[in-house]
């Protein structure tokens, strides 16, 4: 199955799947409508748990994230979103 047709038969407005980033960047993100979200197999992405998606987020009748096999939150202490901004 495609990645699309994967997206659209779980109703997902939002994957990050099997990627190298450290830091999503979504700085100015504020709703995510339509479907749900999903972040996974990202073995370096940090901080993704550390905001609650489901409350500020998605506004839909599903509220659910999602999120499964990202970067381990103790190796993340040391990086900081404000390090993410001085390495680019």
């Amino acid at each position: 199955m495609s990645s699309s047709n994967y997206c659209r038969k779980h109703r997902l407005a939002l994957a990050v799947y099997n990627t190298k980033l450290r830091y999503l960047g979504l700085v100015s993100l504020r709703q995510v409508k339509g479907g749900r979200v999903a972040i996974y197999r990202n073995t370096q992405l940090c901080h993704v748990t550390s905001f609650n998606w489901t409350a500020a987020l998605i506004v839909s009748a599903d509220r659910s994230a999602y999120f499964r096999s990202n970067a381990d939150e103790d190796k993340c202490r040391e990086f900081s979103v404000s390090r993410a901004f001085e390495m680019k």
